[in-house]
């Protein structure tokens, strides 16, 4: 997706992240993206 965009850096101290998505737009994809992603992290050693 052109709108999507990963960019690197290592410059800065380790940090949090989440998945953010506007309220208005959770659709169900968006939700079955979120619970995969969830999932993952929750596998991780």
């Amino acid at each position: 997706r052109p709108d999507v965009v990963y960019v690197p850096f290592s410059d800065s101290p380790p940090l949090r992240w989440a998945l953010l998505w506007r309220a208005n737009n959770a659709t169900a994809r968006v939700r079955a993206f979120a619970e995969a992603a969830r999932q993952l992290v929750d596998d991780a050693p």
